[in-house]
């Protein structure tokens, strides 16, 4: 998936268009699509951050229906899911494999600089809408304002940048086994709910 960052624009939304739309018979199949993301194995190397991205659309697209947002809402949650991470692409590959506790403080900032690299990458696309890019940019801002990249605080994040944001964090604890971080997918929701509901809102916290 991230090679659709350096294809021709028309391919790229393409792309995307395609995954999503095969993607969305598995998404009304609930178990179907949790057990996706729920699995623990590693994906090959080279293809973390297109997993990455298709489980947190998968997952993001099941939790706006269950919401109850309309389809171009919908639409909108899952192709910003799937394109979340598209700024690690030009995130240095030694800083990408790094779990978080062994990242220096440099590599830390560098780290984050992702959702504004992904937002420069999808606003040199024409035909990406506005509510995506704004997805991709504020999905690691929580609402009590410690999140990157620019810290915004309660009403200044997009409730679908907020829901989006729920999923990719449930993603990052229940997929990486080299991190301290690590829970089971069960322990993570549990995480998710009791710890995290402040930070992104009961709104998309407890549907």
């Amino acid at each position: 998936m991230m090679a659709m960052a350096n294809a021709g624009q028309a391919d790229m939304l393409h792309s995307a268009e395609k995954i999503l739309s095969a993607m969305t018979g598995v998404v009304e199949q609930g178990e179907v699509a949790l057990s996706l993301v729920c699995a623990e194995s590693r994906p090959e190397p080279g293809q973390e951050l297109a997993m990455q991205g298709i489980n947190v659309s998968a997952l993001a697209t099941m939790t706006a229906k269950t919401l109850g947002l309309s389809a171009e809402e919908i639409a909108h949650v899952g192709m910003g899911g799937l394109f979340h991470n598209i700024g690690m692409s030009r995130v240095p590959l030694a800083v990408r494999v790094k779990s978080e506790e062994d990242l220096s403080p440099t590599e830390v900032k560098l780290l984050r600089m992702y959702p504004q690299l992904g937002k420069e990458i999808l606003e040199a696309i024409s035909g990406v809408p506005e509510a995506v890019i704004e997805i991709v940019y504020q999905h690691r801002e929580y609402l009590d304002g410690t999140g990157f990249p620019k810290r915004l605080i309660n009403g200044d994040i997009a409730k679908a940048a907020r829901l989006v944001g729920t999923v990719v964090e449930y993603n990052l604890i229940s997929s990486d086994q080299r991190s301290a971080r690590y829970m089971g997918p069960a322990q993570a929701l549990s995480y998710v709910y009791t710890k995290l509901k402040n930070k992104f809102g009961p709104d998309v916290v407890e549907p």
